[in-house]
């Protein structure tokens, strides 16, 4: 038995965090897409530099938190080059990163690579950009070059993702035992829906994909944007194992990191020398728009109880793309509710279902035409 009953407002809530991060994540399609310009470019390394390298992704990709950009198309895509430590020998990080620029001077990537602060960018228009940090190791860690700096500085993506996991992995389960018990409720009876539902993932990976992209939408005419990896560090590293939904964690942890202001703990906890945050002490503008939007959210979220919620998802999280998540949910419901004798009369999902419709109706949203399944 669960230890926890959760009301028709945590299950609504719960379904519109999950498909708006679900539209916003790479598609099956553009993953395969990823894959192939991956093994391409990888390919053209490895034939190149010796002894063979190691590659792997690093950042949203191989975490599964990515999030499309605010009225962007590309998403970003790290990767990390890790190079015998001769082949940096005698060389500055700018000419590190200009000596593995040249293997790209061939007609199919000399327009699409650019080199960038600690990288080789190499963009795709309109599907997304693959960035290559060339490092090398150093002991346990690796060394990433850093032209600003002008010094190759520490870091440990393998030990930070190892951290990641296991803090998602980590969670009270009895919010979505309940939903999945509900959920089979509904496949027992509709075999063709079956794959409609939202693809699970465990809250603190949607919570980080929905802060990113209403970091996105908050500084789309804005500059001084805090960077991904210290929301990541800072949403994980305040995250309880007694949370069960995005939405504890995305309230609970917002209202932590506005209490707490610039006393937070920002520093890599694999890595203690590495300092997501210092930006703050080189441009104070950066930790004043950081605790802006914050705040910003904290205010947003405590409003979710109220009315007018399908006003602050957009806001929060983008006009088109929260329109076209209650267009489907409205669609998807509507057809759910009137199969008779599913659901018993004040059945928390079928309360929450409803609680979608008339929130959507309120806003003046209709259900997408043929969106789902024929009656």
């Amino acid at each position: 038995m669960c230890s926890i009953l959760y009301s028709s407002s945590d299950f609504y809530k719960e379904e519109i965090f999950n498909q708006i991060a679900q539209k916003i994540q790479l598609t099956e399609t553009m993953k395969k897409l990823a894959e192939k310009r991956y093994e391409t470019i990888a390919s053209l390394i490895h034939k190149n530099i010796s002894p063979d390298p190691e590659i792997y992704a690093q950042g949203s990709f191989k975490m599964k938190t990515t999030s499309k950009p605010y009225e962007s198309e590309e998403y970003d895509i790290d990767f990390i080059v890790e190079i015998e430590s001769s082949y940096f020998e005698g060389l500055t990080p700018e000419q590190a990163l200009t000596k593995l620029h040249k293997l790209f001077d061939t007609d199919l990537y000399r327009e699409k690579v650019e080199i960038k602060n600690r990288c080789l960018r190499i963009k795709y228009a309109n599907e997304f950009h693959m960035d290559f940090t060339p490092v090398f190791k150093k002991k346990d860690i690796i060394m990433v070059p850093d032209k600003k700096y002008n010094k190759y500085t520490e870091s440990n993506p393998k030990e930070y993702m190892d951290w990641f996991e296991t803090i998602a992995s980590n969670y009270n389960k009895d919010f979505y035992n309940q939903y999945t018990e509900k959920l089979e409720t509904i496949r027992s009876e509709i075999e063709e829906l079956e794959d409609d539902i939202f693809v699970m993932k465990p809250p603190l990976k949607r919570a980080i994909q929905l802060i990113k992209r209403a970091r996105d939408v908050y500084f789309h005419d804005k500059d001084y944007s805090p960077s991904s990896i210290l929301l990541t560090t800072l949403y994980t590293r305040y995250t309880d194992s007694s949370y069960s939904t995005i939405n504890e964690i995305l309230q609970n942890v917002t209202a932590i990191l506005l209490n707490m202001g610039k006393e937070i703990d920002a520093t890599n906890p694999t890595l203690k020398e590495e300092d997501f945050s210092k930006v703050w002490n080189e441009d104070e503008n950066y930790y004043i728009y950081y605790i802006e939007f914050i705040r910003y959210l904290s205010e947003s979220l405590s409003n979710l109880n109220n009315k007018n919620q399908v006003t602050i998802f957009q806001k929060l999280f983008g006009e088109k793309i929260v329109n076209n998540v209650f267009e489907d949910r409205v669609k998807y419901n509507e057809q759910l509710i009137e199969r008779k004798g599913m659901f018993s009369k004040g059945d928390i999902l079928t309360t929450s279902m409803l609680f979608i419709i008339n929130e959507a109706v309120f806003s003046g949203i209709k259900a997408k035409a043929n969106t789902f399944y024929a009656n």
